[in-house]
């Protein structure tokens, strides 16, 4: 596992989607489409800036963990908080924390803007990782 000693940030281009509870069907329970598809979109944009540090090799980054969650949204309906985090942080699960029952959150902070705030309007999440 890796330390992290300086912050770490990078940006997740793509509408946040919430993460509620499974949903329940006939036989199984399942994550809608639109949901594992964000999941996956946070995944692979972790893995991307992640390449991007010298001497990363795949490993976990381990230890207390600030997390900064800014989501920039492409409309100013309300949207549950918490449901936008899980997203985010299930998808960084097996990419840079190993899982999210080990890992310690020192603190979590969650802003909210619209794109039109953002100089390029786009939609996403900036993340901000520190030790």
């Amino acid at each position: 596992m890796k330390t992290l000693t300086s912050p770490f940030n990078f940006f997740i281009e793509g509408t946040p989607r919430p993460k509620q509870s499974f949903k329940v069907g006939r036989k199984n329970n399942y994550i809608p489409v639109p949901i594992k598809s964000w999941e996956d979109i946070v995944m692979w944009s972790a893995r991307a800036s992640l390449n991007n540090i010298t001497g990363w090799a795949g490993e976990f980054i381990e230890g207390p963990l600030a997390f900064d969650l800014t989501f920039y949204m492409p409309n100013r309906r309300r949207v549950d908080g918490d449901n936008l985090e899980k997203g985010v942080m299930d998808g960084l699960k097996g990419v840079i924390i190993k899982d999210d029952d080990i890992w310690t959150v020192r603190s979590m902070v969650k802003n909210f803007y619209h794109v039109s705030e953002t100089p390029d309007n786009l939609a996403g999440v900036s993340v901000m990782i520190s030790p």
